[in-house]
């Protein structure tokens, strides 16, 4: 799997390396330069999407982290530390039913100083689930959001 993702600061590409793991390479705009590559997950793991997360390890830098599926349909995130590749954290997200479909990095919600991880999955078809959890602890914020009940609002559309 190969997949990128670009901002005004720098480019993220998710690869898998000769090891059988993902990396994640970040590079310069415009000259391309490599500026980190860290290894996630391993071979039995499919990645899905990388997006950065700020800083929750103190450094002042944000992190990087990779949503991914293996062969038993879990779902994790792992996140590296973007200036020296250590893991900080690896956490399950959603049952094996749900198929991923989107990755996003929320404020601080449960006052533990650290951003929130949010991950989008459906359910064979039927619905849409998001799941907040602490990035860190893996701690579930919130009760899972049933994406299509809440588009099913009174005097919504």
């Amino acid at each position: 799997m190969s997949a990128s993702n670009t901002d005004s600061r720098r480019r993220k590409s998710i690869y898998r390396n000769g090891a059988g793991q993902h990396a994640i390479e970040v590079r310069k705009p415009g000259n391309g330069a490599v500026i980190k590559r860290a290894n996630y997950f391993n071979s039995v793991w499919g990645a899905f999407a990388a997006i950065d997360l700020g800083d929750f390890n103190g450094n002042g830098r944000s992190e990087l982290v990779v949503l991914a599926r293996n062969g038993a349909n879990k779902n994790a995130v792992e996140v590296r530390d973007a200036l020296s590749g250590a893991r900080l954290s690896c956490v399950f997200y959603l049952s094996p039913n749900f198929a991923l479909v989107d990755i996003k990095s929320a404020a601080d919600v449960n006052s533990h100083g650290r951003p929130e991880i949010v991950v989008l999955g459906n359910n064979n078809g039927s619905s849409n689930t998001a799941h907040a959890k602490d990035a860190k602890t893996g701690e579930l914020i919130a009760r899972p959001i049933n994406v299509r009940d809440s588009l099913n609002c009174p005097g919504g559309s």
